[in-house]
């Protein structure tokens, strides 16, 4: 049995499922963690430690139809808006990262109940 204690919330514990193991006590589980999550394994009355999982937002950048138009996304769990991002381009004579512009995030939707899409479309000049 799993059980994940939600960022924040560690009375709110609740029990994902319950899996069948191998013969040598393994078992897979395929989950999607949200913010800072803990996890737990149980067998009859034994418990194992917690396992401590952080989560990174989803980073997205796309480059529109229009011309020199991009779009920034970021999913995550909360939202990103007035949070800044950089468009960066690779320097390979000088082995840096420059900097080509700064956009803010200005606007948030909801992608499902449990994700924030926040996004930005700007305007960029990008030479190879």
């Amino acid at each position: 049995m799993e059980n994940r204690f939600p960022f924040g919330r560690t009375s709110q514990a609740r029990a994902l499922t319950t899996v069948r193991t191998t013969v040598g006590g393994e078992f897979t589980l395929s989950v999607r963690p949200r913010i800072q999550t803990l996890y737990t394994a149980r067998v009859g009355m034994d418990q194992s430690q917690v396992v401590n999982v952080n989560v990174q937002p989803r980073l997205v950048l796309a480059r529109l139809v229009a011309p020199l138009r991009f779009q920034f996304r970021v999913s995550a769990a909360r939202s990103f808006v007035r949070r800044h991002g950089f468009l960066q381009r690779w320097n390979a004579r000088t082995h840096v990262w420059v900097s080509l512009r700064r956009v803010t995030l200005t606007t948030a939707s909801f992608a499902s109940p449990t994700t924030v899409v926040s996004r930005v479309t700007f305007r960029a000049l990008v030479t190879a």
